[in-house]
């Protein structure tokens, strides 16, 4: 009754302890850009490989405690003549919590993979309304990398660099036009059945994340600034909503970017500095991310 289930478990850890030890490179040499919710798919494949741990335990651990419990019932002794007694008791109750535990997390990791999962196909949508602007001269980069975060989007506009932070969120059940439309008044988002105020502080933080980067890149200023992109919402601007510093739109139609309204226009040098600065910020997370990859090898080499 084990060996299939052990036979299964033995290979899936040979596997990965095979693939965690090739330390061969790959022939590439040129790091690509980062495609829109690069971020997101890589957690989402984090995330899949916990769901399918978990489903996996759940699967094997009534099979198991059962064939525990009899294997103990079928030995030549006292204790396995006897009726139900503390050890089977504690068995049971170890067994059942080991599962609670695992369905909890099972139940965690699917709803985070779905809020990932909506968070990506909003960033692909927003990505989708940005590649008009390439045609038009503009420059467009996804999923810059910071220290900790990164940025959805980033365009090159005008007389601004724009700093695009993507946001998903459901409608209500009942349908109409009210249900799809979000106010804002400069300070908080209200939607038809609650109010945020986090979504526009972290574009607030991205845009000065970046200000502050390109300043140290190049050694002047450049303005950033934040936007919030709301696909699929239609967002109503109150007087002190047009005037703020933070741009809420579902970026359908990203006109924005060519104003004049926010400086001078930017010189194809600016331009150019600012494209270098950001296309370095891959470089610098791919770089990242070899030198933890090499620690834990090594630590599993070591080990």
């Amino acid at each position: 009754m084990f060996l299939p289930m052990l036979s299964a478990a033995g290979f899936a850890l040979l596997w990965m302890r095979v693939i965690g030890r090739d330390r061969r490179r790959s022939p590439l040499n040129v790091q690509p850009f980062h495609f829109p919710g690069e971020s997101l798919r890589a957690r989402l494949d984090d995330l899949s490989e916990k769901f399918n741990e978990a489903t996996l335990i759940i699967v094997v651990t009534g099979p198991v405690t059962i064939g525990a419990w009899l294997a103990l019932r079928t030995q030549d002794s006292g204790w396995a003549q006897t009726e139900l007694r503390l050890l089977d008791l504690i068995i049971w109750l170890c067994a059942f919590a080991f599962l609670c535990w695992h369905v909890v997390k099972l139940f965690r990791t699917g709803r985070t993979m779905r809020q990932y999962r909506e968070g990506l196909a909003a960033e692909l949508a927003v990505a989708q309304y940005l590649q008009v602007l390439p045609e038009q001269g503009y420059r467009v980069l996804h999923d810059i990398p910071g220290q900790g975060f990164n940025i959805d989007h980033v365009v090159i506009g005008r007389s601004a660099v724009f700093a695009i932070e993507t946001k998903s969120r459901k409608k209500p059940h009942a349908k109409g036009k009210a249900s799809a439309q979000v106010e804002f008044n400069g300070a908080r988002l209200a939607f038809p059945d609650h109010v945020e105020t986090k979504p526009l502080d972290q574009a607030r933080g991205n845009a000065r994340w970046l200000e502050d980067l390109l300043r140290r890149e190049l050694g002047a200023p450049i303005r950033v600034v934040p936007v919030l992109a709301l696909p699929g919402w239609y967002v109503n601007l109150t007087r002190e909503g047009a005037m703020s510093d933070v741009l809420v739109n579902n970026c359908k139609v990203p006109n924005f970017v060519k104003q004049d309204r926010f400086g001078p226009p930017l010189t194809a040098g600016q331009a150019s500095g600012v494209r270098a600065a950001l296309l370095r910020r891959y470089e610098i997370a791919a770089a990242e991310a070899a030198g933890r990859k090499a620690a834990i090898g090594g630590e599993q080499h070591v080990a």
